[in-house]
């Protein structure tokens, strides 16, 4: 009679064990890697990592443009390498059933001898004062790459950016607690001078009542 109490608890045991192993389900969810210049064009075709949190590799292949890969929820290191190009790492987070991130690069240093130097963003405001108390100041951040810097506009209305890289970015004036302007720009040349126009604190006043 004991033997059989006895096995039907190691029976019971056993099936609660395989109920709970069923009931932790891994959540998965799509990562969408787009590769891209600074500028946002096209690259050639190039070898994609994927990195687990303890550095366990989970994708491996050549890629061009996008791929979109199933993983299990969890932090990665997502790297792009190709010949000629500036290699580039993100840390990502798959935390949703769609991610997304963007893997922007370009060509290398100096290749086929051809310099590929950082540039300079100069960025004129005016009028250089703002409403709120503060001042103004400016930030600047990279549409494709991960660029983002802020800087303090001076008494002139200018603000100066570099090194930077050539590429696509955002400039944003901020006044207080408003972004009183925002406008994209291309670098072109060694400087890139952005003109950005403000309305003057009383119209800006009179539309906000």
């Amino acid at each position: 009679m004991r033997r059989s109490y006895w096995c039907a608890v190691l029976l019971l045991t056993v099936m609660v064990s395989s109920a709970s192993g069923q009931a932790e389900v891994v959540r998965t969810g799509t990562l969408t890697i787009r590769i891209t210049s600074l500028f946002g064009g096209r690259l050639p075709e190039g070898s994609l990592s994927i990195n687990s949190k303890n550095g366990a590799t989970v994708f491996s292949g050549i890629v061009k443009d996008e791929v979109i890969v199933r993983l299990a929820y969890g932090d990665y290191t997502v790297g792009f390498t190709s010949k000629f190009l500036t290699d580039v790492h993100r840390k990502v987070t798959v935390d949703q059933q769609d991610c997304f991130v963007v893997l922007a690069t370009d060509m290398a240093e100096v290749v086929l001898d051809i310099p590929h130097d950082p540039v300079s963003v100069s960025v004129r405001v005016q009028p250089s004062e703002g409403c709120a108390s503060g001042g103004l100041w400016v930030k600047l951040v990279g549409v494709y790459s991960t660029y983002l810097s802020e800087r303090r506009i001076a008494p002139g209305g200018f603000a100066l950016f570099e090194p930077v890289e050539p590429g696509s970015y955002v400039v944003m004036v901020i006044d207080g607690q408003e972004v009183r302007a925002t406008q994209s720009v291309k670098t072109f040349g060694s400087v890139t001078v952005v003109n950005i126009p403000l309305a003057h604190c009383g119209d800006v006043k009179g539309k906000s009542e």
